[in-house]
C-alpha cells in the first residue's frame, strides 16, 4: 500500500466520523455539479489514502450507470443513436446515480481503515463487517478469470480461517 497522508493526522475513529459527515452531506445534496465536485474531492482523498485508484473502473462505473438509465428515456429529446432517444432527463439522471455510487465508494475507501472501533455491540458487529471486506479487498489481485468462483471462494476461506484464529 502506498503511503497514508491522511492518517497522519487522523486516528482511525475521526477519520470515520469526518468520512461519515462528508457522506451525509453529499447525499443531502442532490446537484450533479455538486456531486461531481465531491466525487473528484473523495478521489483526491482516497489517493492521499494510499489507496491504488484504477480509473478506468470508476470511469466505466460511471459510463455503465449512465447507459443504462438511458435505457429509460425521460424528459426532453436531446438527439437519437438510431432507436434509442438521448433525453436530458435519464442522462442527468444516470449521472448523478453514477457519480453518487462512484463517490460513495470512494468515501468508504477513504474513511474505513484497520484499527477502527466502534463501541457496542453494532460496533462489533459493524467492525467485523469492514475487516472482511478490506481483508477481502486486499486480496482481489488473486481472483483469476478463467477460476473466478473458485478463487473468490479460496479468498473468503482464508478470510474465515484467519478471522477465526485471530
Amino acid at each position: 500500500m502506498k503511503n497514508d497522508y491522511i492518517g497522519r493526522f487522523f486516528s482511525p475513529g475521526k477519520r470515520f466520523f469526518i468520512g461519515m459527515l462528508l457522506m451525509l452531506v453529499f447525499l443531502l445534496l442532490e446537484s450533479l455539479t455538486f456531486r461531481a465536485v465531491m466525487t473528484g474531492f473523495f478521489l483526491v482523498l482516497a489517493v492521499l489514502a494510499g489507496k491504488k485508484i484504477l480509473w478506468k473502473n470508476y470511469i466505466l462505473l460511471i459510463f455503465f450507470i449512465t447507459f443504462f438509465n438511458l435505457l429509460s428515456p425521460w424528459g426532453e429529446v436531446l438527439f437519437s443513436l438510431g432507436p434509442l432517444d438521448i433525453t436530458k432527463g435519464a442522462l442527468i439522471s444516470g449521472l448523478l446515480k453514477g457519480t453518487t455510487f462512484t463517490g460513495l465508494i470512494l468515501i468508504s475507501l477513504t474513511s474505513i481503515k484497520k484499527g477502527l472501533i466502534i463501541p457496542g455491540k453494532l460496533g462489533g458487529l459493524i467492525g467485523k463487517v469492514f475487516f472482511y471486506f478490506e481483508r477481502i479487498f486486499e486480496q482481489k489481485h488473486r481472483l483469476k478469470r478463467h477460476d473466478l468462483i473458485g478463487t473468490l471462494d479460496e479468498i473468503l476461506m482464508d478470510t474465515f480461517y484467519e478471522s477465526e484464529q485471530d
